[in-house]
């Protein structure tokens, strides 16, 4: 077997075409039906191996990107070598982050993916089935069987029971994320008590690519009118066909009309919402 010392792979981000939530499991666990759409915006993972009994170590070049077992992609590759009862390997991970941090856009599922799906050909002894690694990849997060697929997927369940979406469509996206993030698990737990205002973009937009919605708008525009605000801004610019929170949010999506300028809207949102606005041009990954 050839020694490969160092592999780097690509870690994309994704944005949710609709988000229903359907139900309660007993667990807590909200029931959903979701589309998921990879981006061509991603992180850059790279795992080598490391001088022997060293250990797990982790770098980002996101200063506020936790690098011990709080990180997805180090939790992973942890909880890999446990299923298989293997040794924990002597590895580096490196995180060459694009995808901000509580944007609704997966990086953290996507790095934990990345790594998954690349450990076992730098260390043989932690290879395992696909079926492992969905399962392993569902107790890290719902999204991360989703990045383990790598093309558009359905899901139910709590985000993980995934069936391919017919999806051949290569959408221009403009995305806009404020400073602030959202935490995904105080989204869902708000949703009983959300009171949104009534001028809030909450209806259902029919598209040619399916009916956007996303039931998770309506806590985070309750606590972040700011959101609501940026939806509402988009949905009236010339060019933008549709508008959605992604995830729990903090991002917000525009589709494009063919033949509209990404770069220019981008700019006049920059003059909108102001320097410390994170604002990205970019495409959907068609099936």
């Amino acid at each position: 077997m050839i020694d490969v010392p160092t592999i780097t792979i690509k870690s994309p981000a994704k944005i949710n075409l609709w988000l229903r939530i359907s139900g309660k499991r007993s667990d807590g666990f909200h029931l959903l039906e979701t589309r998921f759409l990879p981006l061509d915006l991603h992180d850059t993972v790279t795992l080598t191996k490391n001088t022997p009994s060293t250990g797990i170590t982790c770098t980002t070049s996101d200063p506020q990107i936790p690098t011990d077992q709080k990180n997805l992609a180090v939790r992973a590759i942890t909880a890999l070598a446990e299923t298989v009862s293997a040794k924990l390997p002597d590895a580096h991970i490196h995180i060459e982050k694009r995808i901000p941090s509580g944007a609704g856009m997966g990086g953290g599922s996507s790095n934990a993916a990345a790594i998954l799906l690349t450990a076992p050909q730098i260390f043989p002894e932690l290879t395992a089935s696909s079926e492992t690694l969905h399962h392993i990849g569902s107790k890290l997060g719902a999204d991360v069987p989703f990045f383990l697929c790598g093309s558009p997927q359905d899901a139910t369940g709590i985000g993980d029971a995934l069936a391919p979406a017919d999806f051949p469509h290569r959408l221009p996206i403009l995305l806009i994320k404020p400073a602030f993030g959202v935490s995904t698990p105080w989204a869902y737990q708000s949703l009983a008590t959300a009171t949104p205002p009534s001028h809030a973009p909450l209806a259902p937009q029919s598209t040619p690519w399916g009916t956007l919605e996303n039931h998770l708008e309506a806590p985070v525009f309750t606590k972040h009118i700011f959101l609501a605000h940026v939806k509402s801004w988009l949905l009236t610019q010339p060019g933008v066909a549709a508008a959605l929170m992604s995830g729990s949010g903090s991002t917000t999506f525009a589709i494009l009309e063919p033949g509209t300028d990404a770069t220019a809207l981008a700019e006049t949102a920059r003059s909108q919402f102001g320097p410390t606005t994170w604002i990205h041009a970019t495409h959907t990954i068609p099936s």
